[in-house]
């Protein structure tokens, strides 16, 4: 059975609308983008190629590669959407730096008052 993404519905658990079938007879379906991830993840194991599954899911085939190292790492958890934030940021000012440049704003707001 082949599962294709016809769009994306605005829900707050991100879930996406599939078809299981083109046709009259169509059936839809919600899947959340972990399940949709874990779908094309397997489709690639059983034998169909990256570049195929990658379209029909309108996700390149980079992002198909990715999904698949990520589940060879992590099972299952690997498919979830991982935080954009950085880890660090080096030209973060120290919490000193900012406390003070804030007293002095401060200072300088109540002068101007």
């Amino acid at each position: 059975m082949t599962v294709a993404v016809i769009g994306l519905l605005a829900l707050g658990d991100r879930r996406l609308r599939a078809t299981l079938s083109w046709g009259p007879g169509s059936v839809l379906v919600e899947l959340s983008v972990v399940e949709q991830r874990y779908r094309a993840v397997l489709a690639v194991l059983a034998g169909e190629s990256v570049t195929d599954v990658a379209a029909q899911l309108g996700v390149s085939r980079q992002t198909l590669h990715k999904w698949l190292t990520r589940y060879r790492d992590d099972g299952l958890a690997g498919l979830m959407d991982r935080p954009r934030r950085p880890l660090s940021s080096p030209w973060q000012s120290p919490p000193e730096v900012v406390e003070d440049s804030l007293a002095v704003i401060e200072f300088v707001g109540e002068r101007l008052s």
